[in-house]
């Protein structure tokens, strides 16, 4: 098995949705408060989940992107660890 680990990096909310929308959809999540999804939808461009294999890594990606955001996976390194 890989000790392979990724990051789910936030680029932007998708044109067609509003932050609203996205920031309930997203407080769907477990650990995952209406403030925290607020505080994540707020911050573009940034590491927002760490630490996944690569099978939740593409699952957060699905989701993610379903409820409107443009998220990229990232191979984790050294300096990327958060």
């Amino acid at each position: 098995m890989s000790d392979i680990k990724y990051n789910i990096f936030y680029v932007s909310l998708k044109n067609d949705v509003t932050s609203e929308d996205t920031i309930e959809k997203l407080a769907k999540l477990p650990k995952i408060s209406n403030t925290k999804a607020e505080k994540i939808i707020s911050t573009e461009n940034k590491i927002i989940k760490s630490g996944l294999n690569k099978k939740d890594a593409n699952i957060y990606r699905s989701y993610l992107d379903k409820i409107g955001m443009c998220v990229e996976i990232h191979e984790e390194t050294e300096e990327t660890h958060v």
